[in-house]
């Protein structure tokens, strides 16, 4: 009897530390409000904007986790094609859509080498902090043209797929992984390749 009554004590004990150390956790990932427009961008263009996404996070703990990579998923049309292009991802601190000095390098340009839907994983090598409890951030990707191959009225549009969150308290309770599809969408605007020269 003493035995059943310590095997059914352990088992509650088990319970109730699973209980308290399980973790709620949300991420969902959505265009801001001032994601870039549609535009015509010109062969030679750099540092062009072409996606602003935002990463809300929240979590029971009081860890706080890093975004370390996000997912990106290319739709081209034309011959507009993989390594035509390169990315470079920043933590857009004051959210208002262009780089500047108060904002973070997350990862210098870096080619965008993948085919038409395929996706391309994008490691920072400075990752952007989330606090814990709810917290956001929101990333900014600039573009550039690296090759002479495209055609005129080709198109790029870039969807980000998943992104990562590491340094966070994971459980086998929480409702995310590591890697992660998040829920929302964060799909950005077609830009379309001229190769004029463009009138000043």
């Amino acid at each position: 009897m003493e035995l059943k009554r310590c095997v059914l004590f352990l088992a509650v004990l088990t319970m109730l530390l699973a209980f308290a150390g399980a973790v709620s956790a949300n991420l969902s990932v959505s265009v801001t409000s001032y994601n870039p427009s549609a535009a015509t961008v010109y062969k030679g263009f750099y540092d062009i904007p072409v996606l602003a996404f935002y990463v809300n996070f929240t979590n029971t703990t009081t860890n706080a986790a890093n975004v370390t990579n996000a997912t990106i998923i290319p739709t081209y049309t034309g011959t507009a094609a993989a390594s035509d292009y390169a990315l470079a991802f920043y933590n857009d601190s004051n959210s208002n859509g262009v780089v500047d000095y108060n904002d973070t390098l997350l990862l210098g340009y870096t080619n965008l080498a993948v085919a038409h839907l395929v996706s391309q994983t994008f490691d920072f090598t400075t990752p952007a902090i989330l606090a814990n409890g709810t917290a956001n951030v929101t990333i900014l990707v600039l573009a550039k043209n690296i090759t002479a191959d495209h055609a005129n009225a080709d198109t790029v549009t870039l969807n980000v797929s998943t992104v990562q969150i590491l340094g966070f308290n994971l459980t086998t309770a929480n409702n995310i992984t590591n890697s992660t599809s998040p829920s929302g969408a964060g799909v950005g605007n077609a830009f379309t390749m001229s190769t004029t020269t463009p009138t000043l």
